[in-house]
């Protein structure tokens, strides 16, 4: 049974459009996942598509999912205007420029540095309110992989973290992040399945990590945005600016695909023009 039923969009695919059965599938999907992340009635608005566009790249589709999705949402549109008559932005003005598609911006180095020096007197709990912002930032772990790391997945030297599709990798632990963790299991009165663990038996929510980066940001006067993602993003880049091989960083970062990591690529010039002196024969 297709659960990403739309019945009249799907006749209007088959019909009309004579497309293949796999691809009224994908395009079904594809629509009914657009109206679970971006709740609407009637006509999308063009907001809607550019927040949804942008919870893709949060949650690191690769370029061709996001293509093909975006190849979704314009069906779609066009099915609106002309079998149902709505009124539908225009997705040239969304997709030609590509606002949606484009990483968060870089942290100042001064925000960074405020970030990882920040001490969280203002918190309840502040060994474990600096683990999670060092293992988005010396780990590279995305907000679920945080919340969700189990106890037993902890070593002396690297973290085996699970992450998208039950994958797991490992990650090693730099010195300032060993003693972050450290300091936070020992505040842990009681053994626990998870190393940040919630009311009951499960594990804090996601939601907890974001406030906690919010009430950082607004204590240490950051106007930039700050997000789990950010820091992970900031992770990537920099790697890549000291000159880490980029294959080395989508295992750190478990990407299944290299494309994925391709989009961090943007060094500044002063590092690619200091790793070509180090290293080109005729330099």
């Amino acid at each position: 049974m297709n659960t990403c039923s739309d019945s009249a969009f799907e006749t209007y695919l088959l019909v009309e459009c004579h497309l293949a059965k796999n691809t009224i599938q994908a395009y079904a999907c594809d629509i009914q996942h657009f109206k679970s992340v971006v709740p609407h009635t009637g006509a999308p608005k063009k907001s809607d598509i550019i927040a949804f566009l942008a919870t893709l790249n949060n949650n690191e589709y690769t370029k061709s999912s996001m293509v093909r999705k975006v190849s979704s949402l314009r069906m779609y549109c066009f099915y609106l205007k002309h079998k149902r008559h709505l009124d539908v932005p225009n997705l040239d003005d969304v997709f030609s420029v590509n606002r949606a598609l484009v990483l968060p911006k870089l942290l100042s180095q001064a925000s960074l540095d405020a970030v990882l020096d920040h001490a969280f007197v203002w918190s309840t709990s502040p060994q474990r309110d600096a683990c999670l912002v060092g293992l988005l930032y010396y780990c590279g772990c995305r907000v679920s992989e945080v919340v969700g790391l189990s106890s037993n997945h902890v070593f002396s030297d690297h973290i085996r973290v699970t992450g998208k599709g039950g994958r797991e990798r490992m990650v090693p632990l730099a010195a300032p992040m060993k003693q972050r963790l450290d300091a936070h299991l020992g505040t842990q009165k009681t053994a626990s399945a998870w190393v940040f663990p919630g009311r009951g038996a499960t594990h804090i929510s996601r939601q907890t990590v974001t406030r906690v980066l919010r009430q950082l940001a607004t204590h240490e006067g950051i106007a930039e945005r700050l997000t789990p993602h950010t820091l992970r993003h900031m992770f990537a880049t920099q790697l890549l600016a000291r000159g880490m091989d980029i294959r080395e960083v989508q295992l750190m970062l478990g990407h299944v695909s290299i494309t994925t990591t391709q989009i961090y690529t943007h060094v500044n010039k002063t590092g690619l023009r200091h790793v070509y002196n180090a290293h080109h024969p005729l330099s």
